[in-house]
């Protein structure tokens, strides 16, 4: 909905207050139901997260969480 339907304030809101309560875990997926909004916009919501200095992504692989860097 970030992009879809222009909540890109409630998502910059949200990620400011996790972070200000020490929150350091981060990861962007596409909430696709149709085959062109997959990584709709994730160029967009990566530097987003880089502005506010965050780089590295968790990612979940059998219950594991495993961090990778941002894309460039």
């Amino acid at each position: 909905s970030m992009y879809r339907y222009h909540d890109v304030h409630l998502y910059e809101y949200v990620i400011d207050l996790y972070q200000s309560v020490g929150g350091e875990l981060f990861t962007v997926s596409s909430d696709a139901h149709v085959a062109s909004d997959y990584r709709l916009e994730f160029d967009k919501a990566f530097s987003m997260l880089r502005k506010r200095g965050v780089d590295q992504l968790v990612v979940y692989q059998k219950q594991k969480a495993i961090m990778v860097d941002l894309p460039k």
